[in-house]
């Protein structure tokens, strides 16, 4: 007699002796199963706590605080590719050194290559060229037209006015 016909005889016995239909007896072994499952699970299964840990924080050799930059500007914008223009536009300037626009503040902040030469007309025209907008100048509208559709920002957004900064020498 082998193991399924032994199987089948038991679980025949079990429906007469019980008085149980079929599509019930189905149910009991479904639920045997599923209540073993657990048991098996609980007894051998890895006992060591799953930990989800946070990435370290990114450590910078630089950093940027207002004081370190000559002059700051608020640029309307929304997201990274944003951050990227507005910085790539205005560092083609000969008189920019560093800039660096925050998504978070829309502050544009710029450390000044030559001071003498800083031109403060023809950085907003640069920023307007490249489709954003100052408190002082409106974005050219083919530019900002062009813009990805996560870059167009709310025209009516408030952004800081520009400021110009203490200036701090660079001492080792």
């Amino acid at each position: 007699m082998n193991l399924i016909n032994w199987h089948k005889n038991l679980a025949e016995k079990m429906i007469n002796n019980l008085g149980i239909s079929t599509y019930f007896a189905m149910w009991l072994s479904f639920i045997k199963g599923v209540g073993f499952g657990i048991l098996i699970m609980f007894l051998f299964s890895c006992e060591e706590k799953v930990v989800v840990k946070e990435a370290p924080p990114v450590k910078s050799d630089k950093i940027i605080d207002s004081i370190n930059f000559d002059y700051s500007v608020g640029v309307k914008g929304n997201c990274g590719m944003c951050k990227t223009t507005i910085e790539q536009s205005v560092l083609k300037l000969d008189f920019i050194k560093e800039a660096n626009w925050s998504i978070k503040t829309k502050i544009l902040s710029l450390k000044l290559e030559n001071s003498i030469d800083f031109n403060e007309n023809i950085l907003e025209e640069t920023i307007s060229l490249s489709g954003y907008e100052t408190t002082n100048t409106k974005a050219n509208q083919d530019a900002y037209n062009s813009l990805p559709q996560c870059c167009k920002y709310d025209k009516k957004m408030n952004v800081p006015a520009s400021k110009i900064l203490q200036t701090t020498l660079d001492m080792p």
